[in-house]
C-alpha cells in the first residue's frame, strides 16, 4: 500500500513497493481485530455492536478515539501497541 507510520519523514521520491521489507498479518489477527470491532463487553456479558444504528456523533467519537492512539513498537521490536497519552501517565 505503500502507507508509512506516522511522524516519520516521507519516503524518498524513488521508493519504490519492492524496497519494502514484505508484512504479513496471520489470519488470527485479522478475526481477533473483526471480533473487538465487533463486539463489546458490557455488565451483562458480551453485546454486538450495532454499527448500522450509531449516529453521527457516535462515529465521529469513536474516530477520534482512534486518533489519540500513538502507535509504538513493542519491547521485542517485533510488533506494534497502541496507547494514548492517558494510559501512558498511569504507567
Amino acid at each position: 500500500l505503500g502507507v508509512f507510520l506516522l511522524n516519520n519523514p516521507p519516503p524518498p521520491p524513488d521508493l519504490t513497493p519492492s524496497d519494502l521489507t514484505p508484512t504479513r498479518l496471520p489470519n488470527r489477527a485479522l478475526m481477533e481485530a473483526i471480533y473487538r470491532l465487533s463486539w463489546l463487553n458490557d455488565k451483562s456479558g458480551m453485546v454486538p455492536v450495532n454499527w448500522r444504528e450509531m449516529q453521527t456523533e457516535e462515529l465521529g467519537s469513536v474516530y477520534e478515539s482512534l486518533l489519540e492512539l500513538q502507535p509504538q513498537i513493542s519491547n521485542d521490536g517485533r510488533g506494534l501497541i497502541f496507547a494514548n497519552e492517558a494510559a501512558e501517565k498511569k504507567g
